[in-house]
């Protein structure tokens, strides 16, 4: 008894009330576990973690859970397991009136609705992610499912039209992995890194612009035998060493061990590279001063 008055109390202390009570007394705690990889353990205590997991499964309504699709494309937004944050909660309100919208969606929703509503997830909410707030509340809150797909397909169109008529950018750069079944593609235009993030998932179209400043360098790696690239990683190249910037798997899930084995390949390559191309660069300099 003492314990779960323990639990309310956090629970009201966070604004959650007897509605999300009876929400958890119904569905129980076990499906929270799948989010806690979202969160850097080591800088928040589980209880707080979980809690927020909570709060965000709130947003959509008190009388259901959410389809985990939708909480895993909101999260996404802020982070992945492959890079844990320690908070998610504020990064993410501005987008509640829509959760909101989306669980009454999803309540009234028949099993074919559902399974539209759960494969869109992603490509929703990486529209209103950039869009949505555009638009009231007031407005958000009578949007149909069709209005919005036509709206996040709308926008895609748009998106494609732009990058496929922007340049590309020389990359003096190669790799070449040990793996003889997967190849690194360096991704050398806005079009490339457009694509990429619709085949896996993801936001690399927003780290474009820094790509072709050659402040960041993309790269996909890419097994014959899989459907979809096994993961997408950034390098910052401006500094003296390489750095990882970001890598991520398909809709932003945990990559295995042996991807990030070959990320790490491709930091060692690019590093090299890297220090061979600063030197050229420095008798060339001294070359032309003489």
């Amino acid at each position: 008894m003492e314990i779960t008055e323990s639990m309310k109390s956090l629970l009201r202390q966070r604004g959650l009330g007897a509605a999300v009570w009876r929400l958890l007394s119904r569905e129980g705690t076990q499906w929270i576990h799948e989010f806690l990889p979202y969160y850097d353990q080591s800088r928040q205590q589980l209880h707080n973690c979980a809690i927020e997991i909570v709060q965000l499964a709130a947003t959509f309504g008190s009388q259901a859970l959410p389809p985990r699709e939708l909480l895993h494309a909101l999260m996404q937004l802020r982070g992945n397991p492959n890079q844990p944050y320690s908070h998610y909660v504020h990064n993410l309100d501005d987008l509640f009136p829509l959760c909101k919208r989306l669980g009454t969606i999803t309540a009234r929703a028949d099993a074919a609705t559902l399974e539209l509503i759960k494969s869109q997830a992603t490509a929703i909410f990486a529209w209103a992610s950039d869009h949505a707030e555009s638009l009231s509340d007031a407005v958000i809150s009578r949007l149909t499912l069709k209005g919005i797909l036509r709206r996040v397909q709308a926008q895609a169109l748009l998106d494609q039209k732009r990058h496929e008529s922007g340049p590309g950018w020389t990359v003096p750069y190669e790799l070449k992995l040990n793996d003889s079944k997967v190849s690194a593609v360096i991704l050398n235009s806005a079009l490339d890194i457009w694509q990429e993030g619709q085949v896996m998932q993801h936001c690399a179209a927003r780290y474009a612009g820094r790509c072709a400043e050659g402040e960041l360098l993309m790269v996909s790696l890419r097994h014959s035998a899989h459907r979809h690239p096994l993961a997408t990683a950034s390098f910052l190249m401006t500094k003296k060493q390489v750095q990882v910037h970001k890598f991520s798997g398909f809709a932003n899930q945990r990559i295995s061990d042996g991807a990030y084995d070959l990320i790490q390949d491709c930091r060692r390559q690019l590093q090299r590279q890297h220090r061979s191309e600063a030197q050229l660069k420095t008798a060339y300099g001294l070359l032309m001063a003489a």
